[in-house]
């Protein structure tokens, strides 16, 4: 997953975007606490402050364990289960 983040962040960056869309409805982290924890860690150490980004995820499976260790260290990430919210919040 670090490198589709850090592929992620380098194409936004080189286009000069500010806010990074993910549907991640198909992925399926349950229960698999530690990719949580790393896709935290790797969000917090690409996006640093320069970059947004808004996750759309299945409502049953967010338990904002890598949003919180994004957030925690230093990142813009918010988890969503609506599209609307995604684009809004």
């Amino acid at each position: 997953m670090g490198k589709a983040i850090k592929d992620t962040t380098k194409t936004a960056r080189q286009y000069g975007l500010q806010h990074i869309f993910a549907d991640c409805r198909r992925l399926n982290a349950h229960g698999k606490d530690l990719l949580r924890f790393e896709a935290g860690q790797d969000v917090a150490q690409h996006f640093a402050h320069d970059l947004k980004l808004a996750v759309l995820y299945p409502k049953d499976l967010i338990n904002k364990l890598a949003e919180n260790i994004a957030v925690n260290w230093g990142a813009f990430m918010a988890v969503f289960f609506d599209l609307d919210l995604a684009f809004v919040g």
